[in-house]
């Protein structure tokens, strides 16, 4: 079944629900938190180059399969580039497509498209890494580091798309939410309903990527399956997230497993 073809009110009715609870400010807190002690280490470096390159090797290596080979290939080709690749927005920017941009008009779209199709990237570790560029350079309510970035040229405005970093942990809660067999969600799907059929902000879509925090968090795997239950084995095991707020975030995630469940 395509997802221009998929018409569920109840699905959509859960995915309000769902969406309201993440945009609670006492609860987007959390993620923030993990967020921001997870990307703090980017800007612990002395210049941008150094801050762009630890931050590209932090991204992949979120994938769970990630393919070496043609990731070394990219590695290798900012090196071989000289120096000045990861000097500024701009230069990264021209050195992932061969036709210069105009440096006036710079968004975080340009990234994400030229970005993705890198081998070794795609379009689910390229949305990740501009989602965290925002984060980075953006004041607060949208960033996390005030006055701080990698680099002075990156925009300053949002893109009108944010595409959010559909994983495993996602793509479950999706399945979970619209208990829908014949529907294939995948990073196209899910980014296409929630964005083009929903209409869902560039904002907004940011505060949707706080579904992967209470998702991993309220996720086990049984027999193979994904089984959506409070898991504090992964809470105690993550080197970011605040234990103090353990018996907290316990709490709201009984919450945030009714509305999957009702």
């Amino acid at each position: 079944m395509r997802i221009k073809n998929f018409d569920n009110p109840m699905f959509e009715d859960k995915l309000n629900e769902l969406f309201r609870f993440l945009s609670v400010p006492e609860h987007r807190v959390y993620n923030q938190n993990l967020q921001r002690e997870y990307l703090k280490q980017v800007l612990s470096y002395s210049n941008p180059s150094e801050s762009a390159m630890s931050h590209l090797y932090l991204t992949v290596n979120t994938q769970s399969q990630p393919n070496l080979d043609e990731l070394a290939k990219f590695f290798k080709s900012i090196h071989d580039n000289g120096k000045n690749t990861l000097t500024s927005y701009s230069e990264f920017n021209d050195f992932l497509k061969a036709d210069k941009l105009n440096k006036n008009q710079l968004t975080y779209e340009d990234i994400y498209q030229n970005l993705k199709e890198k081998n070794g990237w795609g379009p689910k570790t390229s949305a990740l890494y501009v989602k965290e560029l925002i984060l980075l350079h953006f004041p607060s309510p949208i960033g996390l580091f005030e006055g701080q970035a990698i680099w002075a040229d990156a925009p300053k405005a949002l893109p009108d798309r944010i595409y959010l970093p559909v994983d495993s942990v996602i793509l479950s809660v999706f399945k979970k939410l619209s208990d829908e067999t014949k529907l294939n969600w995948n990073f196209v799907n899910v980014n296409s309903f929630l964005i083009d059929k929903c209409k869902y902000s560039a904002e907004q879509m940011l505060v949707w990527d706080d579904l992967w925090f209470w998702g991993y968090f309220n996720q086990k795997i049984e027999k193979a399956e994904r089984v959506h239950e409070w898991n504090p084995n992964k809470y105690w095991a993550n080197l970011y997230a605040d234990k103090s707020k353990i018996g907290e975030i316990e709490k709201l995630s009984a919450q945030y497993r009714r509305i999957l469940e009702s």
